[in-house]
């Protein structure tokens, strides 16, 4: 075989390889893990009660798994596997659903969510998420929030949550799946009226 030809032999295979080498590197980036998966679901499942009338007893070991949650779900953080939309959103709830009032907490949840929309710009769950922890860091650091998603109940009073809606357009709100202000305020008017959460938010 002569100098020339084995040398476009040599360099078809490398083209090979390096696109097979592509293609394995593709499927670990669409492959979410599986731990992760498995602490979300855990998570929700713990929240298919209604958690906030359990006993004394239950409620400790409520907060007690959230907090063991958040253990692991730092750990696969650090260990580099948190990769996916959907593995940054797991991981987005756990630290959303972190016990305590630690604003850090907050702003890694609003972090994660964020990324997680911008790995998968259709990932509705994960830009409603950017929203909500992203309000929660606001409202937990004195601000007001700028998409709208908190609510306040306190003394049987149902109320929107002071906003800022200079930052926010309803546009931008509709183009990641939230109402917009003024239907939320109508969702507040309903609850006090004495609706559910079910039929207001139909």
């Amino acid at each position: 075989m002569s100098y020339s030809i084995l040398r476009r032999v040599l360099l078809v295979l490398l083209v090979v390889l390096g696109a097979c080498r592509e293609v394995a590197e593709e499927s670990e980036e669409v492959a979410s893990n599986e731990a992760l998966r498995q602490l979300f679901e855990a998570d929700q499942q713990d929240r298919e009660p209604d958690w906030a009338s359990l006993p004394p007893d239950s409620l400790m070991a409520f907060m007690q798994r959230d907090a063991e949650h958040l253990l692991q779900v730092k750990a696969l953080r650090d260990a580099g596997e948190v990769r996916t939309a959907e593995d940054h959103y797991h991981a987005a709830m756990i630290f959303h659903h972190a016990p305590g009032d630690d604003t850090t907490h907050f702003q890694r949840a609003y972090e994660l969510a964020r990324d997680a929309y911008r790995l998968d710009s259709t990932f509705v769950r994960a830009s409603k998420l950017m929203a909500q922890t992203h309000d929660r860091y606001l409202q937990a650091t004195g601000q007001r929030q700028i998409y709208g998603t908190q609510i306040d109940y306190r003394d049987g009073v149902y109320a929107l949550m002071p906003i800022d809606t200079t930052q926010v357009t309803d546009d931008e709100r509709r183009r990641i799946g939230l109402r917009t202000v003024p239907e939320m305020r109508a969702i507040v008017a309903c609850l006090q009226a004495g609706g559910t959460i079910e039929t207001c938010t139909q």
